[in-house]
């Protein structure tokens, strides 16, 4: 089980990150989820597009319309062809006696619970976090 995450967390793990060749397996897997944002957005004033006092003229012309629903989906799929078409690369090198010893790749293998993030880091904004919690269970 994973131990619970608060925001201020989040700071600690980007802000050493840097760029480094590892060897990765990590079984495929998809993570979807959605929730209701309408009190999300009720909370932070945005109230008269969901009224009969909705202003959506410029949307839909002469139609009275109002918003009923907003709902937020998000999904996340990783698979060989995802993996292929984000371009990462690594090359493999060995150690030779002939040259000053160097520490190879690490190799790390997502057998536990495990946390994904998509970060922005031009707004330092979480775009995405989803939990594998059993990633054995994860069928091909």
């Amino acid at each position: 089980m994973l131990p619970a995450m608060r925001i201020p967390h989040m700071g600690m793990l980007t802000s050493g990150a840097h760029l480094k060749i590892i060897y990765l397996d990590l079984t495929k897997f998809t993570i979807s989820g959605s929730c209701d944002v309408k009190s999300l957005f009720e909370k932070m004033g945005v109230t008269e597009v969901f009224s009969d006092q909705a202003d959506l003229s410029a949307v839909a012309g002469n139609t009275l319309l109002k918003v009923s629903k907003a709902i937020h989906k998000a999904m996340v799929a990783v698979s060989e062809n995802d993996t292929e078409a984000a371009a990462v690369t690594v090359i493999e090198m060995v150690t030779t006696s002939a040259f000053a010893e160097f520490s190879l790749p690490p190799h790390i293998t997502f057998n536990r619970p495990f946390l994904i993030m998509i970060f922005d880091k031009t707004t330092n904004s979480i775009l995405f976090v989803g939990k594998i919690v059993n990633p054995a269970a994860i069928e091909d």
